[in-house]
């Protein structure tokens, strides 16, 4: 398997275990995002607008992502992290560089506690690796 059988796969998931409202984060979203039914926000920085790139080079990715609803995270691989792979990590720290500016950009630590779906193992490039999903600590919600 490769990592667009295991986007299919997740998007699958996030189709029948996440409200039809629910907002997803991805870089490399096209599979995922088609295949889930849901939106999904483009994390790459290729094709966003001069915001976005604005946005990473201030460092204030989670405040955007807060602005959005963004409520979960997905990174299709995850390499030079083994402890990932294996599940046995406490936190992930995912980089989002901003193209615009010489590669400065921002990042989110994820937390394992936070983890709601992980692929099986699977090669991609020259890494075992998985497929994750982790839920977003809502931030800024007022009590009703």
């Amino acid at each position: 398997f490769d990592w667009t059988v295991q986007a299919y796969a997740a998007a699958l998931w996030a189709r029948s275990d996440t409200g039809p409202d629910d907002i997803f984060g991805m870089k490399d979203a096209g599979i995922f995002g088609y295949f889930s039914e849901r939106r999904v926000v483009n994390l790459d920085g290729v094709a966003n607008d001069s915001r976005y790139q604005e946005i990473l080079r201030k460092g204030t990715l989670e405040e955007y992502l807060d602005e959005l609803g963004v409520a979960y995270i997905a990174q299709h691989a995850v390499w030079y992290r083994e402890d990932v792979v294996a599940g046995d990590y406490s936190t992930f720290v995912q980089e989002y560089p901003c193209r615009k500016y010489d590669g400065t950009g921002d990042s989110l630590e994820l937390a394992r506690e936070n983890e709601v779906y992980r692929s099986k193992v699977y090669f991609d490039g020259a890494f075992d690796t998985v497929f994750l999903v982790w839920r977003l600590p809502r931030r800024n919600v007022q009590p009703t």
